[in-house]
């Protein structure tokens, strides 16, 4: 088993052995990754700067293609089968739905500053964190259409004029 490893001050990825915990090796992507997700034969690298996603072979550990992804690509998740990959795009405050065997993107309009994304257990639901406007965008995945947002007044009705807002929003996602 291995763990991979975005480095935003190299524009890399690094490849650790987990059986003994060794480097053995790093990948170049491109600028300034953030996010990454696995697949069954790749993974998927948000490059941040760049606007773009970085696919490697885990097999060979080498980029494979790069596809576009939006201004500001953040979180990312891909379907099971590999059919879909979706990206919080940041500062155009969408989701991006990238069809893998067509290549074709579109944006879907959502909260205010995304970062964190996460597909369902059963793949019904793509959920993104919203930063900017501490929400949940639920959106279906069979019609890509945004199901509901969430509020998440928690941070509101917690924080104090003294709270640093930076440690009090919603940055990723597990589900």
């Amino acid at each position: 088993a291995f763990a991979y490893i975005p480095n935003s001050g190299d524009d890399s990825v690094s490849i650790i052995k987990l059986s003994d915990n060794s480097v053995i090796g790093n990948t170049t992507v491109g600028d300034n990754p953030f996010g990454i997700t696995a697949g069954e034969e790749y993974l998927y690298v948000t490059n941040d700067s760049a606007g773009t996603i970085s696919i490697i072979s885990e097999s060979y550990n080498t980029v494979i293609e790069t596809l576009d992804a939006g201004a500001t690509p953040k979180g990312i998740a891909v379907t099971s089968d590999e059919a879909y990959i979706y990206t919080a795009n940041y500062s155009e405050n969408t989701l991006s739905i990238i069809n893998i065997s067509t290549r074709t993107r579109n944006a879907l309009d959502i909260g205010q500053g995304p970062l964190g994304v996460a597909m369902s257990p059963n793949q019904d639901f793509i959920y993104v964190t919203n930063s900017e406007d501490d929400s949940l965008s639920i959106i279906s995945s069979d019609s890509h259409e945004l199901f509901a947002t969430i509020r998440n007044d928690y941070y509101l009705n917690h924080l104090s004029d003294d709270d640093d807002v930076a440690f009090n929003v919603p940055y990723g996602i597990a589900v």
